[in-house]
C-alpha cells in the first residue's frame, strides 16, 4: 500500500477539487468502474477496514484519497497509476 503521510496546506490547494467526495459518491465510484473492494483498495493505498469505513460513512474520506479519486475519474485509472507511481 502506499504511504501518502500529511499533506500540506498548499498541496492541499493545488488539487483544486471540483467537489468533496463522500460516502455515497466512493460506492458509486466503485460500482460504476467495476472495482472490487479489494481494487479500490489498492488504488488508493488503504486498508479494507479503513475503506469500509468512508464506504459506510463511518470516517471522513482524507483529502488526498478524494483527490486520487478525482484523478482517476478526469484523467483514467492509467494515467492516476503513472502519476502516482503505484
Amino acid at each position: 500500500m502506499a504511504d501518502f503521510g500529511t499533506i500540506t496546506q498548499h498541496q492541499h490547494t493545488m488539487l483544486e477539487l471540483p467537489e468533496t467526495y463522500g460516502a455515497e459518491d466512493l460506492k458509486k465510484w466503485r460500482r460504476e468502474e467495476g472495482l472490487s473492494h479489494g481494487e479500490a483498495c489498492n488504488l488508493l493505498g488503504v486498508g479494507i477496514r479503513t475503506y469500509a469505513r468512508w464506504e459506510q460513512g463511518e470516517e471522513y474520506i482524507p483529502v488526498i484519497a478524494q483527490g486520487m479519486i478525482h484523478l482517476y475519474l478526469t484523467q483514467g485509472k492509467d494515467r492516476m497509476v503513472e502519476m502516482l507511481g503505484l
